[in-house]
This record gives structure tokens, sequence and C-alpha cells, in this order.
């Protein structure tokens, strides 16, 4: 999985938390449609299917590349993509604390 993204607003850290969630919607104030981390395997987070790296900010730019076996493209075809506006703590059930959704996007085929 690839991730380019820019315009990510200044924070105290850089970090911002980044998952797959399980709607399909990003329309609407604070993305509602979104729902929460996909998660079909009903694991506890941080072991999500959607939960990904945290991303770190640069100038406002971050790139994300992963490699992983949690899923494949076409299961998270149609599901969003979210960044949050704080960090993910990792612990905090059900979606590690990290906060407002301040970006969203919905997963297409390239």
């Amino acid at each position: 999985m690839v991730a380019d993204i820019v315009g990510l607003p200044d924070t105290d850290t850089g970090f911002f938390a980044f998952h797959i969630h399980a709607g399909g919607d990003c329309r609407g104030a604070g993305f509602p449609d979104t729902g929460s981390h996909y998660n079909p395997t009903a694991v506890e987070h941080p072991r999500h299917v959607g939960d990904l790296p945290p991303l770190l900010s640069n100038r406002g730019r971050a790139y994300c590349q992963v490699l992983t076996g949690r899923f494949r493209v076409n299961e998270v075809i149609g599901k969003t993509v979210v960044i949050h506006g704080g960090l993910d703590d990792f612990k905090t059930q059900p979606s590690g604390n990290a906060g407002e959704k301040i970006a969203c996007g919905v997963i297409r085929r390239v």
C-alpha cells in the first residue's frame, strides 16, 4: 500500500493516526459515514485489518509505503482511508484515542 499525502496541518508531534475504515463515504462534516476501523476478524486494536502505521508529517507532507498481509486489494476497494488529528496510542479501545477525523478518501482501484 502506498500513500502520498500533502496538506497536513502543523502539530506538536507531526504524527497522525492512519486507518482504513469500514464505511465507504467521505461526505459530511467529520466524515460520519466512514464507520469504525475495518475489522472483519473482530480483534482488538491495534490488530484490526485497517490499523496502519502512523504518518509522520514533514512540512505538511507524509509518504507511507507498507507491505502487509492483513488484507488483499479487492477487500478494501470502496472502503475509506482516514487520517486522524492525533497520534494513535495503540492501546485505547476501540480505536487508539486518535482524535478527530481530519481527512478522508475512498479507496479506488488505480
